[in-house]
């Protein structure tokens, strides 16, 4: 029984260190021609200036119009150089500012007015950003020697996800719940 319980401990502690991180689904649109949504995967470790930094994410944009062709398609989050995390670097085509951090509040998380930058394939960048507390986003891209505004006045929404070992942990937790108390009745029955 030790050795069940022991080891119940040592799953536990386990999956707790892999259930760290926080994903979230988020999504833009500027109402009219662009609109896109990805996932973005954020460390739990709080920074200095109370942001988290995004480790990970992809985004996929799409667009009414076929003319827009071009801009469209998967982009992957580009890594944040700086150090501390926190702080902005400089986009590779040298457009834009970025950080990567995202900011948790009580009704939804919300981004700086760096914002996240995203590649793709050809070397393409998306930068989004907020443009001041309670101001609309902005979002653009940039081409090699060309910055096109994808759109002055985006929406930006994230939400939390639960994560697979959060869930696996609540699971575990319950299952083993179940089997104290399964056992503790037989014991009362003899």
């Amino acid at each position: 029984m030790k050795k069940a319980v022991s080891f119940f401990i040592a799953l536990f502690l386990f999956i707790a260190n892999t259930a760290m991180a926080t994903t979230y689904d988020f999504s833009f649109s500027d109402g009219t021609y662009f609109y896109g949504s990805g996932v973005l995967t954020a460390s739990p470790i709080e920074n200095a200036n109370g942001s988290f930094t995004v480790q990970s994410g992809t985004c996929t944009v799409f667009s009414s119009e076929a003319s827009n062709a071009a801009y469209m398609g998967a982009y992957n989050l580009y890594v944040n150089p700086s150090k501390p995390d926190y702080q902005a670097s400089i986009s590779p085509l040298g457009d834009f500012i970025y950080n990567n951090q995202i900011y948790t509040a009580p009704t939804q998380p919300f981004l700086d007015i760096d914002g996240l930058l995203f590649t793709n394939r050809r070397g393409d960048e998306l930068n989004i950003w907020e443009n001041g507390a309670g101001d609309p986003y902005s979002a653009y891209i940039g081409l090699p020697g060309y910055n096109y505004p994808v759109t002055g006045d985006a929406h930006f929404g994230a939400s939390p996800v639960p994560e697979p070992p959060t869930m696996m942990m609540f699971g575990v937790s319950m299952f083993i719940l179940a089997v104290y108390g399964k056992r503790r009745m037989c014991k009362n029955e003899a």
